[in-house]
């Protein structure tokens, strides 16, 4: 093993460690592009309720001169410490389980930033996280007068079920959109970039993406699995021609990342159905 801080899976490595470090750089630079970023995919944003709505204008006035920017901000427990109002509506277990990995307080302007990494991103879960942190914003407008706030949530590729529609956020951006907004900001050879680049090669939890007709060599191998989001019983549902055009991921059982059970497909029990499905297409004509 070469280093140890390229086979953390931690996401506070990633989101209290690495993007600070890209956040400060440069009297805030870095911040300043990661904000053009997230405002060149907002097409919403939330109101001091939590109410999604349409962005009022093409890029609000954020202000850089002071800004805060906090990692790990459970919001409820450190504001309550400091004797601040609070809407009553969440338990505090609660807020403590979803807090924000990021807050950017810019001006009138704020970004409420939740990542994940390495660690399971399911859709419901995630989506149970981000309505929390809608309650827990509330308090934040209690004691300040903020105008608007962007919801981001930061993914690896390839999380297909987790769109901007699906969690209802504002924003959805992944860690290889930010090892390439590290590599801009700070160089190629800079550490923040290297460390993103290497977790980003290392998250892929599949070998390839390929045709059917070449992925079936592959099913018969020991322990090779396919993927298909919804598992078998999405895959029954899918027509002959449907499966036939699209390319499909592979991966083993050695294969590095995450891979959630039920998006994947034991090789030998995928080409059995897709042979029955070719068959009972070739059987009634449809």
């Amino acid at each position: 093993m070469k280093r140890f801080d390229d086979c953390v899976r931690s996401e506070r490595y990633f989101t209290a460690t690495l993007m600070p470090l890209l956040l400060f750089h440069d009297n805030f630079a870095g911040l300043r592009a990661f904000v053009k970023l997230i405002e060149s995919r907002a097409f919403t944003e939330h109101t001091s309720q939590g109410q999604q709505v349409k962005k009022v204008t093409p890029f609000p006035e954020y202000v850089y001169s002071d800004p805060e920017i906090i990692t790990e901000f459970h919001i409820a427990r450190d504001l309550r410490h400091c004797k601040a109002r609070l809407v009553s509506h969440v338990s505090e277990t609660k807020e403590k389980k979803d807090a924000p990995d990021l807050v950017l307080v810019l001006g009138q302007e704020l970004i409420v930033l939740e990542a994940k990494f390495f660690g399971p991103a399911g859709l419901n879960k995630m989506k149970e996280q981000l309505q929390s942190q809608k309650l827990q914003v509330r308090h934040l407008f209690e004691n300040r007068p903020l105008r608007a706030w962007r919801h981001v949530a930061l993914i690896p590729r390839g999380l297909s079920e987790l769109t901007i529609e699906s969690l209802q956020c504002d924003v959805v951006i992944t860690w290889k959109d930010m090892a390439d907004l590290a590599k801009s900001v700070l160089g190629k050879s800079h550490y923040v970039t290297r460390r993103l680049k290497k977790a980003v090669a290392r998250y892929r939890n599949y070998e390839s993406m390929l045709p059917l007709v070449d992925v079936l060599k592959y099913c018969h191998q020991p322990k090779v699995l396919i993927g298909q989001i919804g598992g078998l019983a999405k895959l029954r549902l899918q027509g002959l021609e449907q499966i036939q055009n699209k390319k499909w991921k592979w991966r083993r059982h050695t294969t590095p990342g995450y891979a959630k059970s039920d998006n994947w497909i034991s090789g030998a029990v995928f080409a059995e159905l897709v042979a029955c499905i070719e068959a009972e297409t070739k059987a009634t004509g449809v």
